[in-house]
């Protein structure tokens, strides 16, 4: 009788616990993580969901977690793991792995947890929602910032480049970019030949959009170092991005040529020129530029009917002053008539110590030498006037003789 006594309380103990086991044991913790802590577009995550058995007394046996997703925003890595036991009060933890695609924006995604146990004599299921956040990217690079040409002049344009790079695993969303003067207040005295706000749009994650502005110093703009910068913002950004860049503006000689001259020593009213003459030749100078034009030398490039000085040292010419070259010239008697070209070649050192050139062509017209006629007969009408003269002296000298003879008979 004690026997059956005992088996009936077993039995009826048994039913008990297992009747106490039959609820939902388990239960998921709000501390749930994501590697990467933060989630952006196109990243591959894991996610660790910890499990706590709240029972007292009864373990929760072959425990199994799924997830489940929207396969148009993740892609399926892993998304199923198990753990072999949760005894009362223990805390374990399931994880998971996929990847949330490049096209997916951020926001907040719920992702349904269901777990699968043995409770007791029976299964327990049930399901959890989970919030993952996917965050807009937030984070920019202004990189390689350069400019072209090296050498920056008053009057000519410069092209600044850079790129901009996402520095997150996520695509930067509506990325703008702007150009700003730092060295002034505004744009002076750069004229902007491009628009300084520039919309970029979606920069892939770990790429880099390349972006460019022109500018253009003013003719008159002041020789002395300027400062821009580039920002770059984007939706989402809690911040804006910037990289600056420097340049010097650079003033520089510019010689004109500003006249030319010419004194013939052999006939002062002569306009043109005649075989046999010789004379000067000046070529006047103005630097209207900036900076001194140094070493500047003036050559004269002649067709060889022309011939004298080819080449002048004037020195430095500073800003808004002249210098002139004077070149000692002689026509051939063997020169042909008409037009003789000439090229004036000016060659000087500018402010960076290159070499620069400008050149103008001239010409000089050679006249037909007069005739001889004219000579010819003055020399004839001399020679006949000497011949007189001395017939009439001989006439005289015989008189004489003659006189003197009558006188002695």
């Amino acid at each position: 009788m004690k026997k059956l006594l005992a088996g009936l309380f077993f039995i009826f103990l048994s039913f008990s616990v297992s009747a106490a086991c039959n609820y939902y044991l388990l239960d998921v913790q709000s501390s749930y993580t994501t590697l990467p802590s933060q989630v952006f577009s196109g990243d591959t995550l894991s996610l660790n969901v910890p499990l706590k058995n709240n029972s007292l007394t009864c373990a929760a046996e072959k425990v199994s977690g799924s997830i489940a997703l929207n396969d148009k925003y993740f892609e399926a890595v892993s998304l199923d793991d198990a753990v072999s036991q949760l005894n009362a009060g223990d805390t374990k933890s399931v994880s998971f792995t996929f990847k949330v695609k490049g096209t997916a924006p951020p926001g907040t995604y719920k992702v349904p947890l269901k777990l699968t146990y043995a409770n007791g004599l029976s299964v327990s299921e049930e399901t959890f929602e989970l919030s993952l956040d996917v965050l807009a990217c937030y984070s920019l690079d202004v990189e390689n910032i350069v400019y072209a040409p090296e050498s920056v002049y008053a009057g000519e344009s410069v092209k600044l480049s850079a790129g901009v790079r996402t520095s997150c695993s996520g695509a930067a969303r509506d990325v703008s970019v702007q150009l700003k003067p730092v060295t002034n207040s505004s744009f002076d005295p750069f004229i902007v030949l491009s628009s300084n706000v520039l919309q970029v749009g979606t920069i892939l994650p770990n790429s880099s959009v390349p972006v460019s502005f022109e500018l253009k110093p003013i003719k008159d703009a002041g020789p002395q170092i300027y400062v821009f910068k580039i920002d770059a913002n984007c939706y989402g950004c809690d911040r804006v991005f910037s990289d600056t860049v420097s340049f010097e503006v650079l003033a520089k000689p510019e010689l004109i040529f500003s006249g030319v001259d010419f004194s013939n020593g052999t006939r002062a009213d002569a306009k043109d020129f005649l075989p046999g003459d010789s004379f000067s030749f000046s070529v006047q100078l103005d630097n209207i530029g900036k900076k001194a034009a140094k070493a500047v030398k003036v050559s004269l490039v002649l067709d060889g009917q022309i011939v004298g000085s080819k080449e002048n040292f004037v020195g430095n010419i500073d800003p808004s002053d002249s210098g002139s070259s004077v070149f000692d010239l002689t026509v051939l008697q063997s020169a042909s008539v008409g037009w003789h070209k000439a090229v004036i070649v000016v060659g000087y050192l500018d402010e960076t110590g290159q070499g620069r050139e400008l050149s103008q062509d001239y010409s000089f017209y050679v006249s037909a030498a007069p005739s001889n006629l004219f000579g010819w007969i003055v020399l004839l009408v001399l020679l006949i006037v000497v011949l007189v003269v001395l017939f009439f002296l001989v006439k005289m000298v015989f008189r004489q003789l003659a006189l003197q003879k009558g006188k002695l008979k």
